[in-house]
């Protein structure tokens, strides 16, 4: 036995000689054990025999070209494999690991206080899960950020011309913290300020309203935001209930524990209950301030709730015209003969001729504050101060990145300073009388670089 095994190696060592050796380092990878099977032979020849196969496989793959590959960086935010994903062979592929995405965007219910050459900005800042702080845009960019947690901080700020020692951080701020997840997830940070405070909600698509959400039980509290889905509220649109809810309460600012809960006519009754009322129940929103007793604040839809984000993901931006009315017949307190207006005489033929209509195809407006709007669209001239038609439309008039709640007035001003409403109180004139035509509305709250495209402006 001992003469064979002398034999056998004395085959490999003359082996191994002939076949030339790389001088590059051999690239060891891990392998099983193989598994050796009884079949009479000898378990000295067996393990000789498993030695030169081994021997032989290294000698191999020194020498042998390996795959041709090409080094590539990873991309920004795409940390590389971790030591246990590394490559079991030259051969094998390990996908990295996609960051996720984080957008950023900004609700502005009240801006920051205007003063002598200062603007309105916002700032957002994310502190990583390397401990590193750095700004985000806020303008809606997608930035690509590595898994792990987040600690994001948004403030409204005083432009950086105005006058003083330098910009400073306003009392309009507010944080929150999230975990990002391998896999290139969509991470949506809402931020919401108003009157003077600040709401931030996270979506990371984990949790989504369902038109078939089933409500939990009306006395059954569920915590803020994660409670939203429960009842069929959108991320933008719970923070919006929930701002709305500490305003109630006085509170708007201030610290306080926000609870979800269903309503309050099904307290004490199975889940799924629907109270009979003529209007529809959304959510109520327990406030509680730090030490003080809680308050709830339910929210309920009927007519008109179209156009508030309280009832609606997308509220109707209404246009509203003059000619709604103007042609109604003012009456006395007590309908009797002769106690309404007298008839208005109609268009005299001369006066209609030198009459000028104001026609505007389409007009942008900017939006970049919340308040009070009189845009001024232009001039018009009306034979014997009768209006005939005056209507507008908007582009876009369902949306949430502006909200105006109580609509867009078309008001066509008389020359008397005063907006023509009804013919028979503004009186036919002799000749003609030029007429200015504006829009007059209020902005609840927008989304920086927020437009309204209103269309189709016709007035004569």
């Amino acid at each position: 036995m001992h003469e064979l095994d002398s034999r056998l190696r004395s085959r490999l060592r003359a082996l191994a000689d002939a076949v030339p050796v790389s001088a590059q380092p051999v690239h060891r990878v891990p392998s099983a054990r193989p598994v050796v099977r009884s079949t009479g032979f000898s378990p000295l020849l067996a393990g000789a025999a498993v030695i030169a196969v081994a021997v032989l496989s290294v000698i191999l793959l020194g020498r042998a070209p390996g795959p041709a590959t090409t080094t590539t960086s990873p991309a920004p935010g795409i940390p590389s494999p971790s030591p246990s994903q590394a490559a079991a062979s030259p051969s094998t592929s390990i996908p990295l690991a996609a960051g996720a995405q984080l957008q950023v965007e900004i609700l502005v219910e009240e801006g920051c206080p205007q003063t002598e050459g200062g603007t309105c900005r916002y700032a957002a800042t994310l502190a990583g899960p390397d401990g590193q702080t750095r700004s985000v845009p806020t303008s809606g960019d997608r930035l690509v950020i590595e898994p792990g947690g987040y600690r994001l901080a948004v403030e409204a700020r005083l432009g950086t011309d105005v006058a003083g020692p330098g910009p400073g951080p306003l009392d309009a701020s507010c944080g929150t913290t999230f975990t990002a997840q391998p896999g290139g997830r969509m991470i949506v940070a809402r931020a919401v300020f108003r009157r003077g405070s600040c709401v931030v909600q996270i979506d990371d698509g984990q949790a989504t309203p369902s038109p078939a959400a089933t409500r939990p039980p009306a006395d059954l509290a569920l915590p803020y935001p994660e409670g939203c889905p429960a009842y069929n509220l959108s991320t933008r649109r719970c923070a919006y209930v929930v701002d709305w809810a500490l305003a109630q309460a006085g509170l708007t600012g201030q610290p306080a524990g926000i609870e979800l809960l269903g309503d309050p006519a099904c307290v004490g009754k199975p889940a799924g209950c629907i109270a009979a009322r003529t209007t529809v129940f959304v959510v109520r929103v327990r406030v509680t301030p730090v030490g003080g007793e809680p308050s709830d604040h339910p929210v309920f839809c009927g007519v008109g709730g179209e156009t508030s984000m309280l009832c609606t993901d997308t509220p109707l931006i209404r246009v509203a015209s003059p000619m709604s009315g103007y042609h109604d017949v003012p009456c006395g307190a007590e309908p009797a003969p002769g106690n309404c207006a007298s008839p208005v005489p109609t268009i005299a033929p001369s006066s209609a001729a030198k009459g000028v209509p104001l026609s505007v195809p389409s007009l942008t407006i900017a939006i970049d504050h919340v308040g009070a709007y009189a845009v001024d669209i232009g001039d018009a001239v009306l034979p014997n101060g009768i209006l005939t038609e005056a209507s507008a439309t908007l582009a876009d008039d369902r949306r949430a990145d502006v909200l105006i709640p109580e609509g867009i007035q078309l008001e066509v001003v008389g020359e008397d300073g005063q907006p023509l409403v009804n013919a028979y109180d503004h009186g036919w004139r002799p000749g003609t009388e030029q007429v200015h035509i504006r829009l007059v509305f209020t902005v609840e709250s927008f989304d920086p670089g927020a437009t309204l495209e209103i269309t189709e402006v016709v007035v004569r």
